[in-house]
């Protein structure tokens, strides 16, 4: 998932989202991307989860595309594109 520039993640929502969703089974922070480890997904059943993050400092910018894909098949897989941002007052 895509994190904007100028942006901090809520660490205490992702380590509630390890704990609280079964099928998540952890988290990394690379850079601007946030990665979630998800496991057993059962057809047809939708997953929805949210976290929060927190604007430094007003910025104009752009959120990086997001990506979703089966780890051992990634074929198998979904993106989003590119969004802009505005953080007028953090």
């Amino acid at each position: 998932l895509g994190i904007p520039p100028g942006f901090e993640m809520v660490g205490e929502d992702l380590v509630a989202l390890v704990q609280d969703v079964p099928s998540i089974t952890r988290y990394e922070i690379r850079g601007r991307q946030l990665s979630i480890y998800v496991d057993k997904l059962s057809n047809g059943q939708p997953l929805a989860f949210s976290y929060r993050m927190k604007a430094l400092y007003p910025i104009h910018g752009q959120v990086p595309s997001s990506t979703v894909w089966a780890y051992y098949n990634p074929e198998v897989r979904d993106d989003t594109a590119p969004f802009d941002v505005e953080v007028i007052h953090p």
